[in-house]
């Protein structure tokens, strides 16, 4: 009989993870609806702007309901490692490693989220950062 390492215990915990993850964020995309104001009845027609509009709009949907919750989850999964690892040096290294790869990932999702912010306002869209508007404008 094989006996599996406790590394092997990691893809169904990472499995079980997307799946909630998954649960929680599907109908929030299904609910999307609306993601320019333009094309419908009593609207006016679609052009460049709103081309820029749903980019933010998507834009801003990935940062904020994607990646927040999921950079969150992470250091909140990294810190249980931390305190769970009760002194084991090996344990609390790959705690640290967690913190610093979600860290790490965190904010170069958050740069990339800011210059696409950035070049969205100066095409025309207004730009706003955590709801104060008119920073840049």
């Amino acid at each position: 009989m094989r006996v599996l390492k406790r590394n092997h215990i990691f893809f169904p915990r990472a499995a079980a993870f997307a799946f909630a993850f998954a649960a929680i964020a599907l109908p929030a995309l299904a609910a999307a609806q609306g993601l320019v104001p333009c094309g419908r009845e009593g609207q006016e027609e679609c052009g460049f702007r709103h081309i820029i509009i749903l980019a933010d709009t998507v834009i801003d949907f990935l940062m904020f309901n994607i990646a927040m919750p999921l950079a969150a989850a992470s250091f909140a999964f990294a810190g249980f490692k931390f305190v769970a690892a009760r002194g084991n040096t090996s344990q609390i290294e790959e705690a640290r490693s967690i913190f610093g790869s979600v860290l790490t990932g965190f904010l170069i999702i958050a740069s990339a989220w800011f210059v696409i912010s950035l070049i969205t306002s100066l095409l025309g869209e207004e730009y706003t950062f955590l709801g104060f508007a008119g920073l840049l404008v």
